[in-house]
């Protein structure tokens, strides 16, 4: 391993992340952070122009952060084996599953196992499509379903609280294996899809707001959860599923054979929620390319 990868690394773990992390959000959610928010938006280059209320109108950085958008801001890809974005953000990187692994930056791999905290098996998972996408602290940061689904299982896994931005995933081994996250699956056209919400330094706070009981649990509690989703009605693609409270990193996984990724899309690339990142093979699949 690189000597800067083990030196940042080791420098991240001596910062007291959870103290920080729980500071930054009570400070973040406080009334007087509003004074703070035409800085933050000229800072971070926020664009507000599908923002549903104006900035005045925000009574703290935290509204902000989870500002909504006005509707029809974010058209849905209507066709039914498109799989679109979660999220506004970035691809951090994207591909298939080899030898259980994803890739977390250059020379940097992880294990889709310890992502998921080995609660499920992973057989199925090898060869299987999936991609990381990064949300900057400029991003509009609500979450939403990429494909229709029906919500089977959610687990929190408890963890400490990296940066995911660049420097972060650059230099600390298995960050997303290390951070705290939430997995949710959904039974979709595409089989079994996982998506993993990442937390963060400063993020306090992960929601899933399409499941009342949780609505209000923080990512940073400290013991493992589990919830059988047994009563809950399938979600069409496009709704809102949940939102973070500053930037972070959401990872989609699907089983091999499931999904194809569009040829064109490419780490780096800026995607917007509802954009299409690939098709369903066998639904829609003669689209990919278009």
């Amino acid at each position: 391993m690189p000597k800067h990868v083990s030196l940042t690394g080791g420098a991240l773990s001596l910062v007291p992340k959870r103290w920080v992390s729980t500071m930054a959000g009570r400070l973040l959610a406080h009334q007087m952070s509003k004074a703070l928010i035409p800085w933050y938006i000229r800072k971070f280059s926020v664009d507000l122009a599908d923002a549903a209320d104006s900035p005045e109108t925000y009574r703290s950085l935290l509204d902000l952060f989870i500002r909504r958008l006005r509707p029809g801001a974010r058209p849905i890809d209507p066709r039914e084996g498109a799989v679109v974005s979660p999220v506004d953000g970035t691809v951090e990187n994207l591909g298939s599953i080899h030898r259980g692994t994803l890739i977390q930056a250059k020379g940097v791999n992880y294990s889709v196992g310890d992502l998921l905290g080995r609660r499920w098996p992973t057989d199925l998972l090898e060869g299987g499509s999936w991609t990381t996408l990064y949300l900057s602290p400029g991003d509009y940061h609500r979450i939403h379903l990429p494909l229709r689904g029906r919500p089977v299982r959610a687990v929190h896994i408890p963890g400490s609280l990296f940066p995911v931005n660049r420097i972060g995933t650059a230099t600390v081994p298995g960050l997303f294996t290390r951070n705290e996250r939430w997995v949710t699956t959904f039974a979709t056209a595409a089989g079994t899809m996982y998506l993993v919400e990442i937390g963060s330094l400063i993020v306090g706070s992960v929601r899933l707001t399409y499941i009342p009981e949780l609505h209000n649990i923080p990512v940073r509690r400290r013991t493992w959860g589990e919830w059988a989703l047994t009563d809950l009605p399938a979600l069409e693609k496009g709704e809102e599923i949940g939102h973070f409270a500053f930037g972070s990193t959401v990872i989609l996984l699907f089983e091999r054979g499931r999904v194809q990724w569009r040829p064109d899309l490419r780490p780096g690339a800026a995607v917007r929620v509802g954009q299409t990142l690939g098709f369903v093979r066998g639904i829609g699949q003669e689209e990919v390319g278009k």
